[in-house]
């Protein structure tokens, strides 16, 4: 008698995280952040009991610009971010946002009730892609998500997040300039690291990945101290 045997299929996700997206894309964060300001990938977060007010742009783009609220209504699920936004809690790791993505002319603001902190706060690691974005570039890259092959095994999956790391070195050099030392360079990310979470790269790992970058930037940090 011919045994039964169970064939494992790979569950459809309704949200892959950026994480998750980018490893089967194989899409860098940097990149991931191109394809959202371009508009190519909207991105989203889950929200439970949202309280939104929903409305039209009188006058959009001028300066006599105003709201027009229409209703109000509490809101649930995978919510869209509007690309700069997204683009901001990509760089910097998290933000508080006061409103929603909507089509031209309308408007989703977050509303707050009194004593509540500004903003909708709203996490790197809690950004994500609905199924159906991430399928239509996944054909138009030519990747088949249903293939367990897509997904990683466990051993290659990254203790640290590089791409974010170097973006804040990014950051870091352009708008406060180059640290006075290596040293010091090395003191930023890590304590960038242990602001991310509990995983901090040691000394001797931040040497080798900031070698480059270091060699690169070191004659700018030597006239600021002659």
């Amino acid at each position: 008698m011919k045994e039964d045997v169970m064939v494992h299929r790979p569950m459809r996700k309704l949200f892959y995280d950026l994480s998750d997206a980018g490893r089967r894309l194989d899409l860098s964060l940097v990149d991931i952040g191109a394809f959202v300001v371009e508009r190519k990938m909207r991105v989203c977060t889950p929200a439970a009991g949202l309280l939104v007010e929903f409305g039209l742009w009188e006058n959009e783009g001028s300066v006599d610009q105003y709201a027009v609220a229409e209703e109000v209504r509490e809101v649930s699920g995978l919510v869209d971010l509007r690309p700069q936004d997204a683009l901001a809690i990509i760089q910097s790791g998290s933000a508080a946002i006061e409103f929603l993505d909507a089509a031209s002319g309308s408007y989703r603001r977050i509303i707050r009730t009194e004593g509540d902190p500004p903003g909708f706060a709203v996490r790197r690691e809690n950004l994500g892609v609905r199924h159906e974005v991430l399928q239509k570039l996944a054909d138009e890259f030519g990747v088949d998500l249903a293939e367990p092959t897509a997904l990683p095994r466990l051993g290659a999956l990254r203790t640290h997040d590089w791409d974010a790391c170097m973006l804040e070195v990014s950051r870091l050099f352009y708008f406060e300039g180059v640290p006075e030392s290596k040293a010091a360079l090395i003191r930023h990310v890590q304590a960038w690291f242990a602001s991310q979470g509990p995983k901090v790269p040691d000394e001797s790992t931040l040497q080798k990945k900031l070698k480059d970058t270091w060699a690169m930037f070191a004659p700018e940090a030597r006239k600021r101290r002659a």
